[in-house]
């Protein structure tokens, strides 16, 4: 049975696109790598159906994705994964560029070596969905963009699918590899995520927070439902000329500030202000984005003439849909922290300020130049002296010293043996934990546990050995609380093994293109200040951070998550003597 395969099928345009996939019969494979932006939740309605298969994996991994081509006998690809998101471009765009050009090129070679193995079978077709965005810009008199429009990108992002459509272009050209290319204007709908412009009023109105509209409002997008681009996607693949591109729009231009208010409109008749008042009346306009494209518009003739491609459904009826899903979505607080932990649209993590700062910024979306400071990367090199003394000093001074010692994420390193000597001498019973490859290479000592696995999957394993820990170091870990599992859940199972009077230092905080998947996002910045409002004195405290030496919005969150538990929390200095690009962030969490 041949497949279609579906990259980024855990995203909002992905997920549509499974699901109406397996309505016109097919077999579905998904190929996600779950970032801030895929789901598996999206999925939920397809995978009933028994027609999808999903793998979590990297397009940028050429060997999975040509063995899953191969493994399920492909028949077409749509590759859709990619990172979207302007803001998130604008302030760092190297993943844009792994993703959206590096990725693209693995899938084209992947295919490509997968159809000449296969005999260059005439039904495989490679579906490449790109943007409008390639184009640049419109005034407001010039006729809307079609397949011969010019490519002049305006973002990062843009330039980087750009990039794609050409790569894309060429495998045709070069290698025959039947290719489509497929252009759209902006989709609205249902399991969009939070960051985009539609999702974003709505949670604002319903949250009666300021509705953050850049510079005068008066720009303009062509809105495309979802299920109509996941059409025209599906007859492109049956349809489309190979080596053709094809432009999908939804006739429906409009002006971001009459969008908000059209949002706004269809709010105060579903779900009227408990005041009486508009939601209208939490407009504001903030900066404009750097470079914001003034127009995009989409001519859709050709696809309706080759492909029979017609925009079907009403806009103001499927807004409507789209509002009492994302209602009903936002009302939850759990999910709340869910999109906290998955989304990242302004590099908040970057930032260094103070607490009061912090919830100053907490009423804007936009954070202007002097505040977006970066950090350096190399945190680990030339300073493993540095961070031994750094460490008997705190977890030895800071409580009595006995019982256990649990180091999460513990590496293979000659620092995890420093530790576990230094803890021995001290006293303790010492356990280990990472990956059974990593617990390999450390050689055996008598009084070192080892807990292979992924923390927090393997805290069952870590309390049979024994409940209750009085010092928790979690070195060289944080990647994994961003790219895996919700941060809030992460303290609280820190918090789970702690006994009574126990302490646990979590440290090496991971580069800046880690640490901004987290807490970056407005709606993590809302979901923060919500929980701080529950709070009846929020009180953070500091040992004098200086600017640029600390985290402060991410490990404020998690300070008062575990005060919230009962615990006290602490951020602690750093050695003065390392430079900027060797240290190390820590955070004692005690309780009392």
């Amino acid at each position: 049975m041949k497949y279609s395969l579906v990259t980024g099928g855990a995203g909002f345009i992905g997920s549509h696109l499974a699901d109406y996939l397996i309505e016109q019969g097919d077999q579905v494979l998904v190929l996600d790598k779950l970032t801030y932006a895929g789901d598996l939740k999206n999925l939920e309605e397809a995978q009933k159906t028994g027609c999808l298969t999903f793998v979590e994996g990297d397009i940028c991994d050429q060997t999975l994705v040509y063995d899953l081509l191969k493994k399920y006998d492909v028949k077409t690809v749509y590759h859709l994964a990619a990172e979207s998101h302007v803001d998130n471009s604008i302030n760092d765009s190297s993943t844009f560029i792994q993703t959206n050009i590096f990725g693209t090129h693995s899938m084209l070679s992947a295919a490509l070596k997968y159809w000449e193995e296969k005999n260059r079978f005439p039904e495989f077709r490679f579906v490449h969905a790109s943007t409008d965005e390639v184009f640049g810009q419109l005034s407001e008199k010039d006729p809307p963009f079609n397949e011969t429009s010019p490519y002049a990108p305006n973002s990062p992002y843009s330039a980087s699918k750009a990039a794609s459509d050409h790569l894309a272009r060429a495998w045709f050209h070069t290698y025959k590899l039947p290719v489509i290319i497929t252009n759209c204007s902006n989709n609205y709908g249902p399991r969009q995520h939070s960051e985009k412009l539609i999702p974003t009023i709505i949670r604002k109105a319903l949250e009666e927070k300021p509705i953050p509209i850049y510079g005068s409002g008066k720009n303009i997008r062509d809105w495309l439902y979802v299920n109509d681009h996941c059409e025209g996607l599906h007859l492109a693949a049956l349809k489309g000329r190979i080596g053709e591109s094809y432009c999908f729009g939804g006739n429906n231009e409009k002006r971001n500030i009459d969008l908000a208010k059209e949002i706004c409109y269809e709010l105060d008749k579903l779900k009227p202000r408990s005041d009486g008042k508009s939601y209208m009346d939490q407009i504001i306009f903030v900066e404009d984005r750097k470079g914001h494209d003034f127009r995009y518009a989409i001519d859709s003739g050709k696809s309706t003439d080759d492909l029979g491609y017609h925009p079907k459904e009403l806009f103001t009826e499927m807004l409507s849909q789209t509002i009492l899903y994302l209602e009903d979505f936002y009302k939850s607080p759990k999910e709340m922290v869910s999109d906290l932990s998955t989304s990242r649209s302004l590099d908040l993590a970057t930032q260094f300020l103070n607490f009061e700062k912090f919830k100053e910024l907490a009423q804007n979306s936009y954070l202007s130049e002097e505040e977006k400071i970066g950090f350096a990367e190399g945190y680990r090199t030339g300073f493993e002296e540095a961070i031994c003394q750094d460490i008997e000093k705190k977890l030895l001074g800071l409580n009595k010293a006995g019982n256990r010692f649990l180091d999460i994420g513990c590496g293979a390193s000659n620092l995890t043996l420093r530790l576990a000597d230094l803890f021995e001498k001290n006293g303790f019973e010492i356990v280990l934990n990472d990956s059974l490859e990593m617990l390999r290479n450390l050689p055996e000592l008598p009084s070192v546990k080892k807990v292979p696995g992924k923390f927090p999957d393997c805290l069952s394993d870590i309390l049979k050995i024994r409940a209750g820990f009085d010092k928790i170091l979690c070195y060289s870990v944080f990647h994994y609380i961003f790219a895996d599992t919700n941060v809030f859940n992460f303290i609280d199972s820190i918090i789970e093994c702690l006994n009574p009077g126990g302490i646990a230092l979590i440290g090496d905080i991971p580069n800046v293109s880690k640490r901004k998947r987290f807490f970056s996002s407005q709606s993590g910045i809302d979901y923060h200040q919500k929980f701080m409002n529950t709070l009846e004195k929020p009180n953070v405290t500091f040992y004098k951070p200086e600017k640029g030496k600390i985290d402060d919005p991410v490990l404020n969150a998690i300070i008062e998550r575990a005060r919230h538990a009962g615990c006290n929390a602490y951020l602690l200095p750093q050695p003065s003597n390392l430079p900027m690009h060797n240290r190390r962030d820590d955070l004692v969490v005690e309780k009392p």
